[in-house]
């Protein structure tokens, strides 16, 4: 459903909202960064893909470039951010943590639905 393919260079794509969330910043976004490619290259820096939530992802790449103990994951309280060398990982991650929020998705759903169910029982609601 969400797949990344053929990223050009400077161009991401975002995920799956969390459900209830709206513009929050932490659905699932990848990168192909211009400022990873130019700059990790000059450093010695080999990735070229970010991935991780929206919101975090310009942070932790200015931090990798900084920062040189900063090998794959940034982090930043729950919240991470890996760096990939090729798009098939970064790919790869991306889907998985799309699968991730949609599972979650779908079990917060099913929970409501079943509180609904408890409270129209108990209350004799049609």
């Amino acid at each position: 459903m969400y797949e990344a393919k053929n990223l050009k260079l400077g161009q991401g794509i975002c995920g799956p909202e969390f459900r209830g969330c709206v513009n929050s910043g932490v659905r699932p976004a990848i990168l192909k960064s211009k400022k990873l490619k130019v700059w990790g290259s000059r450093l010695g820096r080999p990735a070229r893909y970010a991935v991780g939530p929206e919101l975090y992802l310009h942070d932790a790449i200015q931090a990798y470039l900084i920062n040189s103990n900063i090998k794959r994951v940034w982090k930043s309280g729950s919240q991470e951010v890996r760096f990939f060398k090729t798009s098939a990982s970064a790919r790869r991650y991306f889907k998985e943590l799309c699968d991730r929020v949609l599972s979650f998705n779908q079990q917060d759903a099913e929970r409501e639905r079943g509180e609904r169910e408890e409270i129209k029982r108990v209350y004799g609601l049609t």
